[in-house]
């Protein structure tokens, strides 16, 4: 999850976590907080989804719900 919630722009774990996770092949869901200004360089390519750090629990579920039943439906 990629988000400002601590002011601080890299989180070098979440980017180790999503590298070890891509290098396995494995499936990601990229979440961006909407008041973020942009992704890390290396992931503008990838698709990602946003959520609102306001409103947590519903944005984020949503999403999730979303990339499940939708986005991940063609890798089946």
């Amino acid at each position: 999850m990629f988000e400002t919630l601590d002011a601080k722009p890299f989180n070098p774990n979440v980017s180790l976590e999503l590298g070890y996770m891509m290098a396995l092949g494995k499936s990601t869901l990229l979440l961006k907080e909407r008041n973020l200004p942009s992704m890390p360089a290396d992931l503008t390519h990838r698709l990602y989804k946003e959520f609102d750090l306001l409103h947590v629990q519903e944005t984020v579920e949503k999403q999730i719900a979303q990339w499940i039943e939708v986005d991940r439906a063609g890798e089946r």
